[in-house]
């Protein structure tokens, strides 16, 4: 036996032995307001489950995990990810994305700090693209498991004591990023360190990024079945991991004649300049003959000084593109367009008053 719970009332719930209450039947009744009003905001009935029936419920109804996906109220989802923490949310993306984003979010949390849940979130937002290499998969011989027993190693001794050769067992807590630039172009790793750089342990460390290259391609078909076997090989990289190229943030809006805010350049995560400890690489700004000044008008990266600012003062109004150029051969960052524009300001009063009398209030304040 089932009823509609837009029909039910909930005195029909009660014992007699409180059923004959007013004080009891009033509070039903005002109860009863309440759910309907809660039933009719849900965009349809619902059927309690009885013998033999089964639930009915409207699939706009209500909002639940299971309910995201057959949602298409654009604003809903944005709320929806507000609400459940969505990190790295971009409501620019096609809403199917954020749907999808909006019904993991809750896995995503429940299994934060894991490599697994790196390989899923890269997945995700570059299928394909990236793909996440533990260090038993690349380090031969593999590092030791605990750290050595014997002395420390020193050069003062007679005969004296060096490191060995290979690997030390701080790289098993260590992990490569294999990207495939034909899915993740360059201006988009940055992006693709962030994701990483949140959802790792954080006693794993990310060696840095390398682009797998393909030296030959072999294709083998096998008629009778119909198999097909596609071999690709990637250059092995290097155990030194060298710098391509480096970021680049800062300020997007700017007011003529004074000093913005701070641009950084920055190293990405992981990489080392070959040789920088005896010459860096140097940076030099432009704002592409708009006229305006840089503090300082260069600035040096190194391994040991990964990161380094600088400030700007535009002399015109209007978009300012700022770049950055480098004697080291890397990869400079996509341009910051920068507005300088000039603030105004509003002057209002009173237009008359009595002599001898304060006026009412004169008011400044910018547009």
């Amino acid at each position: 036996m089932s009823s509609q719970l837009r029909t039910s009332k909930l005195i029909d719930l009660c014992t007699p032995s409180i059923n004959y209450d007013a004080q009891v039947k009033a509070a039903c009744e005002s109860i009863d307001a309440q759910c309907y009003e809660i039933i009719d905001d849900m965009n349809g009935d619902s059927v309690i489950e009885g013998v033999g029936d089964q639930v009915s419920l409207p699939k706009q109804g209500i909002v639940m995990i299971p309910n995201i996906m057959d949602i298409y109220d654009e604003a809903l989802i944005d709320i929806l990810a507000w609400q459940f923490h969505v990190d790295f949310y971009d409501a620019t993306k096609d809403l199917e994305f954020r749907k999808n984003l909006v019904q993991m979010a809750i896995q995503w949390h429940m299994t934060k700090g894991t490599i697994a849940l790196v390989q899923w979130v890269l997945d995700t937002y570059w299928p394909g693209g990236a793909s996440i290499m533990e260090w038993y998969e690349y380090y031969s011989p593999l590092p030791p498991v605990k750290p050595p027993t014997n002395p420390p190693y020193s050069t003062l001794q007679s005969p004296p004591i060096v490191p060995p050769v290979g690997p030390s067992w701080h790289d098993r807590y260590r992990f490569r990023v294999l990207i495939d630039n034909r899915i993740i172009v360059p201006a988009d790793e940055a992006q693709v360190l962030k994701l990483i750089e949140h959802y790792k342990p954080i006693s794993r460390w990310c060696e840095g990024v390398f682009h797998a290259t393909v030296a030959s391609d072999c294709n083998i078909v096998w008629a009778g079945a119909m198999l097909r076997f596609e071999v690709i090989i990637s250059e092995a990289p290097d155990y030194v991991i060298e710098a391509h190229g480096f970021d680049m943030e800062g300020p997007t809006t700017a007011i003529p004649t004074l000093a913005t805010e701070t641009f950084t350049v920055e190293l990405r995560t992981g990489a080392i300049l070959i040789g920088s400890a005896v010459k860096p690489v140097i940076v030099t700004p432009s704002d592409n003959g708009a006229g305006g000044t840089f503090e300082p008008a260069t600035v040096a990266l190194a391994t040991t000084q990964r990161s380094v600012t600088f400030t700007y003062t535009p002399v015109i109004e209007g978009d300012i593109t700022i770049t950055v150029s480098n004697d080291g051969g890397l990869t400079n960052p996509p341009p910051i367009i920068l507005s300088s524009v000039t603030p105004t300001y509003l002057f209002t009063g009173p237009a008359s008053g009595a002599v001898g009398d304060a006026s009412t209030p004169f008011t400044v304040q910018l547009e």
